[in-house]
């Protein structure tokens, strides 16, 4: 997974909902299961959380009726951060697009403008 994909992901995640624990406004996407334990950087091990909570769980375990209850809300969740997370990496490829192509008009002027200054070229 890229970063900005990962990035992507998180920034979905945050817009999901309020924090999984406490339900103050979310800032941060926790790792149910840490990824020092094995859990990975997916929709279905991500919660919403604010940024207390996810600090002070850090990568502690938290206990299995928590774990469970989070699980089932990052399953339900899901489809619609995958959703989401891919609308953000889409729009961001365009952007770069969008500037490459700009970055690349730019080079052909700096490149082709003398030669056309001077009538060496003609319809370029």
């Amino acid at each position: 997974m890229l970063a900005i994909e990962k990035q992507n992901l998180h920034r979905a995640v945050v817009l999901s909902g309020p924090c999984f624990y406490c339900g103050a406004k979310a800032k941060h996407a926790d790792h149910i299961d840490a990824k020092v334990n094995g859990g990975g950087c997916k929709a279905e091990n991500l919660i919403p959380a604010c940024a207390s909570c996810n600090c002070s769980k850090n990568s502690r375990p938290i206990d299995e009726q928590t774990r469970k209850a989070a699980k089932i809300q990052a399953f339900i969740n899901a489809p619609d951060i995958v959703e989401v997370a891919e609308y953000l990496n889409a729009k961001h490829v365009a952007k770069r697009k969008s500037e490459a192509g700009k970055d690349m008009a730019r080079l052909i002027d700096f490149i082709y403008k003398p030669l056309r200054d001077r009538g060496l070229l003609v319809g370029i």
